[in-house]
Parts: C-alpha cells; sequence; structure tokens
C-alpha cells in the first residue's frame, strides 16, 4: 500500500489570474534527474569561492504545514585560486515552490545556504522539471 500523495498547487505564469492548478504528488516517486547547482562561498584572506555541483531531488514532504523537497546537493568546492578544496554531498530539506510552464510542471527552490566541509555555501535558485509520472496527476475541481 502507497503513502496518500500530498496536493501541491503548481502557479501557471500564463494562467492570468485562475486559481492554480492541483497536482497529487507521490510521497515515493520517480526522481527527476539531477539538476545543475552552482553557488558561493567565503574563501580565505576574504575572497570568494565557487561550488559547482548537481541538487538531485528525492521526495516531497510537509514541514510546518508546507511543501518542502528533500535531496542531496553534491559538487565540488574551489577557492578563490582554483585549487579544489574537495568534493562532497550534503542531504538538505528545503522550502519549494512549484510552478508549471511550457517545460511542464517545475519545483524551484532556492536560493538556499548548504553547509559543505564547514563552509556556508550560497546555492543559487534551482529548477528541477518533474518527470511525468509525477507532474502528469491533474486533480479535477
Amino acid at each position: 500500500m502507497s503513502p496518500d500523495p500530498f496536493h501541491i498547487a503548481a502557479r501557471d505564469p500564463g494562467h492570468g489570474g485562475a486559481e492554480p492548478r492541483r497536482y497529487d504528488v507521490p510521497t515515493e516517486m520517480q526522481p527527476p534527474p539531477p539538476a545543475a547547482a552552482t553557488g558561493r562561498f567565503a574563501a580565505s584572506a576574504g575572497r570568494t569561492g565557487a561550488f559547482t555541483g548537481t541538487y538531485r531531488l528525492e521526495r516531497f514532504v510537509s514541514q510546518f504545514g508546507q511543501l518542502a523537497a528533500v535531496g542531496v546537493f553534491a559538487g565540488a568546492l574551489v577557492d578563490a585560486d582554483g585549487a579544489e578544496i574537495g568534493v562532497g554531498s550534503r542531504q538538505q530539506t528545503v522550502a519549494v515552490e512549484v510552478t508549471e510552464g511550457p517545460a511542464g510542471v517545475v519545483a524551484r527552490l532556492g536560493p538556499v545556504d548548504v553547509n559543505l566541509f564547514g563552509f556556508l555555501v550560497g546555492v543559487d535558485e534551482i529548477a528541477v522539471t518533474l518527470p511525468p509520472t509525477t507532474a502528469g496527476n491533474v486533480e479535477k475541481g
């Protein structure tokens, strides 16, 4: 028996002021492909380092009454001189907004701060296109 799905509202920017469509999002879903992720962090001597990697959306949860995405940030940290600090990953739960556009239903998260190797990395906004098996269940009404 599968758990009850979450009901999420996807706003269609081209749909005017109409009510958003509602989608059922199963708690266990087919994960979408990882999305590119970039960010910055304070490196040594007051300079700025770079983060380049991916975000892998694993599932949706309800957090404090709001829809949130659980996923893994993974990638490399490079200091201001171009030297690699390390490659790592961190699972994190992040508030998410779901929108509908020409490419389908998209989960948008961030910008968000992620702790990697003790550095607070400011990750830029990420857009994850949901697979049709997750996004295609439009609730009538």
